[in-house]
This record gives structure tokens, C-alpha cells and sequence, in this order.
């Protein structure tokens, strides 16, 4: 009963992300004129720090930062002063910290230090009141489910308006104003997904091949699939050729080489289904 309560919220908070992208749009100019007030003048570089879903946008966010940003942009590791109790130096640095609740302590700690060595901080976050939000926040309702939906999606927008910020737009910017509509027909038309789910419903495992800027999206996939059935998800990045023969060669050789080292040998793993859409 609980997990059919927990998927009907997520259904229910599906639904609402065309209605919270919108939302974040219509802010595009304000996120952007907010964060080019504060950056710092001489940056250094951009550092993101986030966990779970919020980290999965953030490994996607990173590359569209470095593009527009023409600085080095990484992923922070907050353990290394939570747990490890080293001191770093955040001068110059653009520290942008995502948290759906603004309450993660080490995230919000993170920010602190950061702040405090020199660099300047940004909070994507949902709830405005929260001890993160203190330079920008999320527009996105809180969510309860567990797999994250309209947040996440919301926070990868969040990002690109960010990245537009140092005057580099790295998608085409007015595309965006379709998002909404785009989401929202795919929501609309649950066959496709029907179809996918039936495919995967005795899968043990999954495997992802993603590269660049669809990261985040295959981390959140492999995490979503996770959570929601307690499978064990792979991911695998694809080459960085640009060469479409050599990678639609090396996509098929290693979806077949995985398939074939992961039959069945116990009870645990009962099935393996490639899912593959070579574009």
C-alpha cells in the first residue's frame, strides 16, 4: 500500500513539471542578471556540490558551465572537509550547491566553507526559507516520493539558465519557451513508457551508455530504476569520437559484450534486457 501511495505522489508530481518549468522560464532573465551580478570578475573556475538526484543534474549542468563559462567546472566532493577535515581554497570559484530540501547539512556546510575561503555561492533549491537558499532558489514544489521528477528536471533548467549567465548560451535559448508544451505532450502519451516498463519488468539489471551533457539524464535513469525496483544499474560512457559509424560500432559491440558476460548465473539475476535506441 505504501509503495502504491508513494507511486501515485510521483505521478501526481510528474505531472506538475510542465507547469513548474514554465515557472523557472518566465525567471530566465532574472537567474541570469542574479548570478552575472554576483560571479566573480576574475573566475577561476566553477565548482557544483550536490547528492543524490541533485548530483545527477549537476553531472549534466557541468559540462554546459564549462562550455559557456570558458573555465574549468568540477564536481565538489563535500566529505573531503566533512569527513577528512581539509581546508580548501575557493577563491575566484563560482560554488553552486544543489539540494531539492535546502537542508542537506553537508551541502549546506559545504557552501559555508566555500563562502568562507573566498568563493562566492549560489543555492538551487526548492524551499526558499531553507539554511541554502541564499543567493538564488529552485521554483519547484517540494516533493515526498522518493524518485525525484519535476525537481530534478527543473534543476538541469536551472543550470542551463545559469551557464547563460556569462553571456555564452549553450542550448538555444529560445527553444526553451516549447519546453513546457514538449513535456507535457510526452506525458500526455503514456505508450511509449508503457512499452519500456514492460520490457524491463524482469530485468535485474541496466545498463546505460551515455556521454556529455545526457550524463545526468542516464545517472537519474539507472538511479530512478534503482530505487524504484532494487535492481543493480550499470553505466558505461561512450567513446568521444565524433565519428557516428565508429560509435553506433562500439554501442552495439559493448550492449552485446555486456549481454553476453551477464547471464543468468543465480537467482538474483533472472533476466538481461539491452535497451538500446541508436540515434
Amino acid at each position: 500500500m505504501r509503495q502504491v501511495r508513494e507511486m501515485s505522489r510521483m505521478a501526481t508530481e510528474m505531472a506538475e513539471q510542465p507547469t513548474a518549468l514554465a515557472a523557472l522560464i518566465e525567471r530566465r532573465a532574472e537567474i541570469e542578471a542574479s548570478v552575472a551580478a554576483v560571479a566573480p570578475r576574475s573566475m577561476a573556475g566553477t565548482v557544483l556540490v550536490a547528492r543524490g538526484s541533485s548530483d545527477h543534474a549537476a553531472a549534466g549542468g557541468r559540462y554546459l558551465l564549462e562550455m559557456a563559462s570558458g573555465r574549468p567546472t568540477a564536481l565538489g566532493s563535500p566529505s573531503i572537509s566533512s569527513r577528512y577535515g581539509a581546508s580548501i581554497d575557493f577563491s575566484g570559484y563560482l560554488v553552486i550547491a544543489l539540494s531539492q530540501s535546502g537542508r542537506t547539512p553537508e551541502i549546506c556546510g559545504y557552501l559555508d566553507r566555500a563562502r568562507a575561503t573566498g568563493g562566492v555561492g549560489i543555492a538551487i533549491t526548492n524551499d526558499a526559507s531553507s539554511p541554502l537558499a541564499d543567493v538564488a532558489d529552485l521554483a519547484a514544489g517540494p516533493e515526498r516520493a522518493v524518485p525525484a521528477t519535476k525537481t530534478v528536471t527543473a534543476e538541469m533548467l536551472a543550470l542551463i539558465m545559469v551557464a547563460g549567465a556569462f553571456g555564452q548560451e549553450p542550448v538555444d535559448v529560445d527553444r526553451l519557451e516549447d519546453l513546457p508544451a514538449q513535456v507535457a505532450t510526452v506525458l500526455a502519451d503514456q505508450g511509449p513508457a508503457a512499452a519500456v516498463a514492460g520490457q524491463l519488468a524482469g530485468a535485474a539489471r541496466i545498463l546505460t551508455v551515455e556521454r556529455g551533457t545526457l550524463q545526468g539524464a542516464a545517472l537519474e535513469t539507472a538511479c530512478g530504476r534503482a530505487v524504484a525496483r532494487c535492481t543493480s544499474p550499470a553505466r558505461i560512457r561512450a567513446p568521444s569520437s565524433p565519428c557516428p559509424r565508429r560509435r553506433r560500432r562500439w554501442l552495439r559491440s559493448t550492449v552485446s559484450s555486456a549481454a553476453n558476460r551477464s547471464r543468468p548465473r543465480s537467482r538474483r539475476c533472472s533476466a538481461w534486457i539491452p535497451i538500446v535506441r541508436q540515434g
